[in-house]
């Protein structure tokens, strides 16, 4: 068991209370398997690391929890934030996933959206035209270079099991299903091959490579080579709108390389630039550049190749990604899904000639225009099918449904 992870306590009222609990769960699966959409509603949670920082993790709670499904932890990756998993309702997984009897959970990694440390300031903040975030911003954040700077390591021991103690105790439930894009799925596999898998139902990865193949392909190449430089475009993308229209929407190469130009919608792409990006930090960024270099993705002190662990990794796994992504290339999950020691395991390259409607990039694997019909299935899928071995009794949020979520 990871740091920090406490057990949830368990259901209890005997055969009388798992009885009723099995039928409430038979109702739900019949409803849902009629194509029904529940409501859902969403709250804030405020949680607290062994190291100091204050996550914030959004839940989005469905009408009625399936109590034969683990609740959903979707975790973003790098350069980005919890607003990409509920852009637009149009591409919104979380929705997706919440209106048919999951119990989401959303979070936010240090440093990102809501995410902040006592004395610790993204200057970016200041400028970016996001006014209604600003006073939160400014309450909590004063200058203090010294907390500017962590790892994807300090996800890995803090955030990840912050994350899955609450979501375990605030819901009830024995174990959660992780679905995490890019970044947000090397956390969850290095995870496992440090702590283990305890709390864990499944993992489900969409476009995470723990490995680059050799020679990179241009794209990779130039972000190897020009460190100070990504850093400075990232800075300047969440400084202004028109930045990141001009820097990203305008750039073929940049956009080819970020996401198929094809399947993601111009309105959900303003969505993404002004309330989904994020600023690299400087660790993370030492760290994604080395793995280019070298071919793997390591540890910040480089002890610890987590590539080459991948096989400690026992969970059931549903290994995904796009034929067209250049960070995350078929090559690179491919070696994911051989080298994972699962024996319950699934693999997926998401393209036409795999009988999706289009080639998948690496973004629109979550906010492209046909992700609703392609990608949220094939999760939601991989997920009934490894449902709880006993029904849990759901512990709700106690928020009266219908009422404004709270900032």
């Amino acid at each position: 068991m990871g740091p920090g992870n406490a057990v949830a306590p368990q259901p209890t009222g005997g055969r009388e209370r798992l009885a009723t609990w099995t039928a409430v769960a038979a109702v739900a699966a019949l409803v849902l398997s009629a194509g029904c959409q529940q409501p859902v509603t969403s709250t804030f949670v405020r949680i607290d690391t062994a190291d100091g920082w204050r996550l914030s993790l959004r839940r989005f709670e469905p009408e009625v929890v399936d109590p034969s499904r683990a609740p959903v932890v979707l975790c973003h990756g790098l350069n980005c934030n919890d607003h990409f998993w509920d852009l637009h309702e149009k591409v919104s997984l979380a929705r997706y996933l919440a209106g048919r009897g999951y119990d989401v959970w959303v979070p936010a990694l240090r440093g990102a959206g809501r995410s902040t440390k006592h004395g610790f300031v993204v200057m970016r903040r200041l400028i970016r035209p996001v006014l209604p975030e600003l006073p939160h911003e400014l309450s909590l954040r004063i200058i203090d270079p010294n907390t500017l700077n962590w790892t994807m390591d300090d996800y890995v021991e803090y955030d990840v099991p912050a994350i899955l103690a609450t979501v375990r105790e605030q819901t009830g439930a024995p174990a959660v299903h992780w679905v995490g894009h890019s970044m947000g799925g090397v956390i969850i596999y290095a995870y496992v091959e440090r702590f283990g898998d305890e709390g864990l139902a499944t993992i489900t990865t969409l476009g995470t490579p723990l490995t680059i193949p050799q020679p990179p392909n241009e794209f990779l190449r130039a972000f190897g080579s020009n460190k100070e430089l990504f850093s400075l475009i990232t800075f300047l993308i969440n400084a202004s709108v028109p930045a990141s229209w001009q820097m990203f929407g305008q750039r073929d190469g940049v956009r080819a390389a970020m996401y198929n130009p094809r399947n993601v919608d111009r309105s959900v792409l303003h969505e993404f630039y002004t309330k989904g990006v994020e600023d690299i930090p400087t660790g993370v960024l030492e760290q994604l550049v080395d793995s280019v270099k070298t071919g793997s993705l390591r540890s910040k002190d480089g002890e610890v190749n987590y590539a080459a662990e991948l096989g400690k990794v026992t969970v059931p796994c549903f290994v995904a990604g796009g034929l067209v992504d250049l960070i995350a290339e078929p090559e690179s999950i491919r070696y994911v899904y051989n080298n994972i020691g699962s024996e319950d395991k699934a693999f997926h390259i998401f393209a036409v000639v795999n009988n999706n409607i289009i080639n998948y990039g690496h973004l629109d694997l979550v906010i492209g225009r046909y992700a609703p019909r392609d990608v949220f299935p094939a999760i939601e899928r991989w997920l009934a099918k490894h449902r709880l071995p006993a029904p849990y009794q759901p512990r709700k949020s106690g928020r009266p449904q219908g009422g404004p979520t709270p900032e």
